[in-house]
C-alpha cells in the first residue's frame, strides 16, 4: 500500500506540474532534466555532466529500505552481467533520498553488497531535493514512532542518453533479462532505416559531412573498387554497388567514429577521417540510417541476415515474398563471387585489377532480381547475369 500511495502522489505531483505550467501559459508536459550535482563516496563532488558519453540508468532509493530498492540494484547486476563488455556504455547510478541515515560510509558498506558498476551518491538534504525535483522524484518521511521512520518514494528507473538528455521511464519491477534486452537496444549503435526521423537528420548530415568523398548519390570516387596504388585512398560506395550493407551497424559506426574498422591495426595507415570529436553519436546513427534508407529492401534484408545481432530487419520485411530464400539466395550468391576471385589470384597469380562482384537483391512488386555484375577485364571469369522475374 506505501508503495501505491507513493506511485499515486508522483502522479498526483506530476499533475500539478502540468497545471502550473498550463496556468502560466507553459508547455503542459513537465520536463525531467536528467540534472543533479551531488558527491560519490569518497567526497567528490560530480554531476550528470561528469558521465557524458553513457547511458545512466539512474535510481533513488535508501539503504534502508526493506525489499524494493535491494531487489532493483541486484537486478540492474544481472542485467549488466549478462550485457558482456556492452555494460561498459552503461553507468547505474543510486542516488539516496535517506541522507540523514545514508552517510557515506554506510552507503559504501551497502554497495558493495551489488554490482561494482552501480555507483552510489549522496549529498545534503538540499542538493538531495534538488536532483529529485530534476527527476520529479517523490519521496517523504513517515514517523514509525520512538524516533524511527521509513521513506516512501517513487521507484522508476531514469534513463539519460550519453548527450545527457533524460530518454525514458523503466518500470522497477523489469526481470532481469528484460531490462537488459531494453538497456542492449539503447546502448547498441543500431541505425534503424525505418525511423523518418532519424533518415531525415542522416541526409543533412551525409550532405554535409561526407557527400564531398563519398558523392552525394553515394556511389563513391571512380575506380575505388581497383586494387593498384591508389586502392584504400579513393572512398568507396555507399550505395548497393559497394560493400557496406556486408557489415554490421555497430562496426560501420566504429568505422565513422575512429576512422578504421575494429578488425583493422591502431597503426594501419587510413584516409578515413575520425569523426569521434566532430559528430555525436546519434549523429552518426542518423547518417547510417540514410544510408540504409537508400538501399533496396532486398540489401537490407541481406544485412540483417548476415548480421542478425547488430542490424535489425526492415519493418516492412514480413510484407515481402519469399525474403529469406532472397536473402540466402543472395549470401550464396556473394559467396560465389568471393571463391571466384580466390581462384583467380590463386592459379593466374596476382591480377593487375581487382575482381568486382556486385551482388544486388531487389524486391520489385512481390518478386526479386538476383543480379551478378563483374567488373573485370579476364575473359576466363565472365560471368552471364542471372535473372528471375
Amino acid at each position: 500500500m506505501r508503495r501505491v500511495a507513493a506511485l499515486l502522489a508522483t502522479g498526483m505531483m506530476l499533475c500539478s506540474y502540468v497545471g502550473a505550467a498550463a496556468a502560466d501559459g507553459a508547455a503542459p508536459v513537465p520536463s525531467i532534466s536528467g540534472h543533479f550535482s551531488l558527491q560519490t563516496l569518497d567526497g567528490r563532488e560530480v554531476t550528470d555532466a561528469t558521465y557524458r558519453g553513457k547511458w545512466l540508468l539512474v535510481y533513488f532509493g535508501y539503504t534502508s529500505c526493506p525489499d524494493i530498492c535491494p531487489t532493483v540494484l541486484l537486478r540492474i547486476g544481472q542485467a549488466l552481467d549478462s550485457l558482456g563488455s556492452l555494460a561498459d556504455r552503461v553507468q547505474p547510478i543510486f542516488i539516496t533520498v535517506d541522507p540523514s541515515r545514508d552517510s557515506a560510509s554506510r552507503l559504501k558498506q551497502y554497495m558493495a553488497a551489488f554490482s561494482p558498476h552501480i555507483v552510489g551518491l549522496r549529498g545534503d538534504p538540499k542538493q538531495v531535493g534538488e536532483a529529485a525535483r530534476q527527476f520529479h522524484v517523490y519521496y517523504r518521511k513517515r514517523d514509525l514512532g520512538n524516533g524511527e521512520y521509513t521513506v516512501d518514494h517513487s521507484s522508476f528507473l531514469y534513463v539519460v542518453t550519453p548527450e545527457g538528455h533524460f530518454q525514458s521511464l523503466l518500470q522497477d519491477s523489469l526481470p532481469a533479462d528484460t531490462l537488459a534486452a531494453q538497456l542492449r537496444d539503447l546502448v547498441t549503435h543500431f541505425a534503424n532505416a525505418d525511423d523518418a526521423g532519424k533518415v531525415a537528420a542522416g541526409k543533412l548530415g551525409y550532405q554535409r559531412w561526407c557527400a564531398g568523398c563519398h558523392g552525394r548519390r553515394l556511389q563513391g570516387q571512380a575506380l575505388w573498387q581497383l586494387d593498384d596504388q591508389f586502392a584504400g585512398r579513393r572512398a568507396p560506395a555507399h550505395d548497393q554497388s559497394g560493400h557496406t550493407w556486408a557489415h554490421p551497424d555497430e562496426d560501420l559506426f566504429y568505422m565513422v567514429r575512429n576512422g578504421r574498422f575494429p578488425s583493422a591495426s591502431s597503426i594501419a595507415p587510413s584516409y578515413m577521417p575520425a569523426y569521434s570529436d566532430s559528430l555525436s553519436d546519434q549523429q552518426i546513427i542518423e547518417v547510417i540510417a540514410f544510408i540504409k534508407a537508400t538501399w533496396p529492401i532486398g540489401l537490407r534484408i541481406s544485412q540483417a541476415m548476415l548480421n542478425p545481432g547488430n542490424a535489425g530487419m526492415p519493418a516492412h520485411a514480413a510484407d515481402t515474398e519469399l525474403p529469406v530464400a532472397a536473402g540466402l539466395l543472395f549470401v550464396l550468391a556473394f559467396s560465389v563471387g568471393l571463391a571466384a576471385n580466390r581462384f583467380a589470384v590463386g592459379h593466374f597469380g596476382r591480377v593487375q585489377r581487382q575482381v568486382h562482384v556486385i551482388a544486388l537483391v531487389e524486391f520489385r512488386d512481390h518478386h526479386f532480381d538476383v543480379l551478378l555484375a563483374r567488373a573485370c577485364q579476364q575473359k576466363f571469369l565472365g560471368l552471364r547475369v542471372a535473372r528471375k522475374s
